[in-house]
């Protein structure tokens, strides 16, 4: 494993309030790895400590507690008192700001990292060429920072990160400044300039979608916790408890009690659902409107309960106020314990 996490834990001083000066935990044993040449996603609400993680790996915040590993060295250990300076973890920071130095030029923001390492001249121009080609920005060499749109001092920031070819590229909310046309696309580049490059990286997003476009493994936090880690597909499929269900995806939720020694699920929306064949249903129409290529339907269920469903454009097309027939596959629903 390239980047290993192990029960790293960070409390912070809760300033101002009822109780200033009371401790509150930002990380609680946090364990997750990241393969080499693969882009690990953080994602969770503000406040559930992605980007903590983020600087702890940096070596901007230091733990409490717990081991973080680049490439086989040791960075941080509680255990041994490691704690390598930020400037010798050999990574790429890329931040929400940007952090362009704006009296310089796009080519030389993109230089300053080879500068600081003495590269020769000709062999940093070189570099810096290539990797204002690499994200598209071959012609803004000489545009200084306030001549730039924001996706433009994005991808010179990412040039900027990769120039000097650390081993770890780390991005905190990269894209969250953009509209979202823009971020649609320079998440496709982030994506495509990791598989060519084959850096390792650590995405920071509040976006599911983002971070499962971005993340060949996604780590979902939430007050501190690792709530669930896995590819997209894996989460997406099986979320491991309901509120996470309810944070990767358009899902309806309805309470009930499992019946006939688990073979059924009892509501009073939906009636008795068997678990191991199609669940007939209806409902009426309350609202359609269009979303991409698919019409999204308000369907009311029995107790006014309301779920949203979605349906190609080729297929038949309801107004407000039709019923309509409901079929749910036992593999499309979830049944979780306990209220989320």
């Amino acid at each position: 494993m390239f980047i290993e996490i192990a029960e790293v834990s960070k409390q912070f001083l809760q300033r101002g309030g009822a109780t200033p000066d009371k401790p509150f935990a930002a990380l609680q044993s946090i364990s997750v790895v990241v393969e080499q040449g693969k882009m690990l996603a953080l994602v969770g609400p503000s406040g559930s400590g992605k980007t903590t993680l983020l600087r702890c790996i940096a070596g901007l915040e230091t733990p409490d507690q717990g081991d973080i590993r680049i490439d086989g060295r040791e960075v941080f250990s509680t255990r041994t008192g490691a704690n390598t300076p930020t400037e010798k973890r050999n990574l790429g920071l890329i931040f929400q700001s940007y952090a362009l130095w704006p009296n310089m030029t796009a080519e030389h923001n993109v230089a300053y990292p080879l500068r600081r390492r003495n590269v020769p001249d000709a062999e940093c121009r070189a570099r810096v060429a290539r990797h204002l080609e690499l994200v598209g920005c071959g012609h803004l060499g000489d545009r200084y920072p306030h001549e730039l749109s924001g996706g433009q001092q994005q991808r010179i920031a990412l040039a900027r990160a990769l120039v000097y070819e650390p081993a770890v590229v780390l991005l905190d909310e990269p894209l969250s400044n953009l509209d979202t046309s823009l971020r649609e696309h320079l998440r496709a580049q982030i994506r495509e300039i990791q598989r060519r490059v084959g850096f390792t990286g650590v995405y920071v997003t509040h976006d599911q979608g983002e971070a499962f476009y971005v993340g060949d493994r996604v780590a979902i936090l939430g007050e501190g916790r690792l709530v669930q880690f896995g590819t997209p597909d894996e989460i997406y499929r099986n979320p491991n408890r309901a509120g996470v269900a309810a944070f990767v995806g358009a899902s309806n939720r309805v309470e009930g009690r499992l019946g006939a020694g688990g073979g059924t699920f009892e509501c009073q929306e939906l009636g008795v659902l068997p678990l191991a064949a199609p669940v007939p249903g209806a409902a009426t129409v309350m609202d359609r409107v269009l979303v991409g290529a698919c019409d999204e339907y308000t369907l009311e269920l029995r107790g006014g309960v309301r779920w949203r469903a979605r349906s190609d454009l080729r297929l038949t097309r309801y107004n407000p106020g039709e019923s309509v027939a409901l079929a749910i596959a036992p593999d499309e629903f979830l049944v979780y314990p306990g209220r989320a």
